[in-house]
């Protein structure tokens, strides 16, 4: 059974407003195809990284918290 989504999907007048928003933004950008044809995964470029945050994923003990 799925449980009902509690997110509010923003209206039409909210969209246009976060849109415009983003196109101001000159930090962003949308990838082109081939800045995408370059990606490659993080797994490929950054081995290690991956390997450390798959071997350390869940909870931190009790008495361990940090």
């Amino acid at each position: 059974m799925k449980k009902k989504s509690k997110l509010i999907p923003p209206t039409e007048k909210e969209e246009v407003a976060i849109n415009t928003g983003i196109d101001a933004d000159p930090d962003t950008w949308e990838a082109t195809k081939k800045e995408f044809s370059l990606m490659r995964p993080a797994a490929e470029v950054l081995p290690e990284v991956v390997e450390n945050y798959r071997n350390n994923r869940g909870r931190y003990p009790k008495d361990n918290p940090w």
